[in-house]
């Protein structure tokens, strides 16, 4: 059966029966790019999916600029459920007491300027092919943006 995470419930904008919405297996390897403002729901949405696809053996990579220790605990909660804790690496810039044994702290803004931290960022996750050269230049000046 092929795996499909569940985001939410919604109807269509014309009306209609509540139904799930759900992202499709086959299409999981896609960039996204989730922006919102402050308590939209932002990192809940991706604690969820991140839990889903941990519990489905799926390898999960979060970068937590926020260093928001909730988001690391049920991440965590998710590993020990799918008895994967030695699989659990968890990256944030920001240092935590509570979680010290299981966080490795990065922080790529520390050297060089914007444009050598946007494209240090871009470098880890470059898609070669032609047609992604669009959303390559959106997603270079989105994190030169976010770094600036």
């Amino acid at each position: 059966m092929e795996l499909e995470l569940v985001i939410g419930v919604g109807s269509k904008v014309t009306g209609g029966r509540k139904q799930l919405i759900a992202i499709p297996e086959d299409v999981l390897n896609r960039h996204v790019y989730l922006i919102g403002s402050t308590g939209s729901g932002k990192t809940t949405l991706l604690r969820n999916i991140a839990y889903q696809l941990v519990l489905s053996g799926y390898g999960v990579m979060v970068f937590d600029l926020k260093g928001e220790e909730q988001l690391c605990a049920d991440l965590w909660r998710a590993c020990v459920k799918a008895k994967r804790e030695e699989d659990f690496i968890y990256f944030s810039p920001v240092l935590s007491e509570k979680f010290h044994t299981v966080t490795a702290v990065y922080n790529p803004l520390i050297h060089g300027d914007a444009s050598v931290v946007a494209a240090r960022l871009m470098d880890a996750f470059e898609n070669p092919s032609p047609e992604a050269q669009f959303y390559e230049k959106v997603k270079y000046d989105i994190l030169f943006s976010l770094v600036s």
